[in-house]
């Protein structure tokens, strides 16, 4: 009993003045994040020339254990599932979500100067169960909008939503509400249909809900009947207006290649060119086109009827 009271009273003093001389280093390992149910590892390293260095664990300021001399004193909140080895590394074994904190190691000795380690110590709940449902379930180009509401049973993390596997961008008409958990989707329509997942993760576990989202059209089947026809209709009324222009040009080009050149034989007019002219246009009295044309009608009139044939033989 009165060596546990001097070792009481050594350790009180050392942590009242601390200790002097060279500097303690404290080196541990930067894992502390910890899943519900798993256990607390701490790890720390130092090389001391004491033979008995005093190690004390803090949670959030309020002590935990104190050790020395290989015997060591824990709180009354973890008795049962706290305990130091190696160099006065801490395991807490099941862990739950209310030994979450900042966790202080201090290692004093005589002849050294005190050396101190902080862990940021975060304990996580495996993400289990993560399913996706709609409201309302039925939606159509109609609906003013609908919310994509990702739960899950247990765990917590970070939200991130996808579509068709590619994640969703924030300025694609999309909202997102309560910590990202629901997704809403403004004006839905066609465009919006695909596959939704919700991924929630933590740096030790993670899970994926997902939900197929369809948005019908609302035209009635006659209406989208009547537009499919009448987009028929268009393409064979365009596709008989060029055939058309393209027997017009055709035809046009056929009768130019046909019509008769007016000057022939470097500008002299043809026969028929100068009869054309001479018909068509009014002569005047002495045109010797008149003088012509007067004889020859001269000549017609003056020509005695025609004879009856001779007859071989004699008239009785």
């Amino acid at each position: 009993m009165g060596r546990h009271i001097r070792l009481t009273w050594v350790i009180l003093l050392l942590l009242e003045r601390g200790g002097e001389g060279a500097a303690l280093e404290i080196t541990a390992n930067d894992a502390a994040n910890f899943l519900v149910g798993k256990d607390i590892i701490l790890n720390i390293f130092y090389t001391s020339t004491s033979q008995s260095p005093i190690v004390t664990w803090a949670k959030d300021s309020r002590r935990v254990v104190i050790w020395g001399n290989t015997n060591y004193n824990v709180s009354q909140a973890y008795r049962g599932r706290l305990q130091l080895f190696g160099q006065g590394s801490l395991n807490i074994t099941n862990a739950s979500p209310t030994d979450s904190g900042t966790y202080t190691v201090t290692v004093v000795t005589l002849d050294e100067e005190d050396a101190t380690k902080t862990f940021q110590v975060k304990i996580y709940e495996p993400v289990e169960n993560v399913s996706v449902s709609s409201s309302p379930a039925t939606v159509n180009e109609r609906s003013p909008d609908v919310n994509l509401t990702c739960t899950v049973s247990r765990g917590e993390g970070a939200v991130r939503w996808d579509k068709d596997g590619n994640p969703l961008r924030g300025d694609s008409g999309y909202n997102l509400l309560d910590r990202s958990r629901t997704l809403q989707i403004m004006h839905p329509n066609m465009t919006h249909s695909g596959s939704y997942s919700c991924n929630i993760s933590n740096p030790l576990s993670s899970g994926r809900g997902s939900y197929t989202l369809s948005v019908p059209s609302t035209l009635s089947a006659g209406v989208i009947a009547g537009i499919v026809i009448g987009s028929i209709l268009g393409a064979l009324l365009l596709t008989a207006l060029l055939v058309l222009l393209v027997c017009c040009v055709r035809r046009k080009k056929h009768d130019k290649e046909k019509e008769p050149a007016r000057l022939k034989n470097n500008g002299v007019p043809s026969n028929h060119a100068v009869a054309i002219q001479v018909f068509s246009a009014p002569l005047s009295q002495d045109d010797p086109a008149i003088f012509a044309t007067d004889n020859r009608h001269k000549a017609q009139c003056s020509k005695p009827p025609n004879s009856p044939q001779k007859l071989h033989g004699t008239l009785v």
